[in-house]
């Protein structure tokens, strides 16, 4: 019995640190999507310019943490 509130425990943790990751991933590609078009005026071309940055840095970041497994 105690060994499976243990293991529910870690599954426990396990799940928080994962989505602290995914927060803090989301956060990274915010601020640096944000950072390059800080001083940009905006336009009518700024935003979806914006919005394209916004997905190549997130689909980059994925791809450079994804899991191996």
């Amino acid at each position: 019995m105690q060994r499976l509130l243990l293991q529910n425990e870690i599954k426990n943790v396990s799940d928080a640190v994962n989505k602290f990751v995914l927060v803090l991933q989301v956060a990274i590609v915010l601020f640096r999507t944000l950072e390059e078009f800080y001083d940009a005026p905006l336009s009518v071309t700024t935003l979806p310019l914006i919005i394209w940055r916004f997905g190549a840095i997130g689909i980059g970041s994925l791809l450079t943490g994804a899991p191996s497994t």
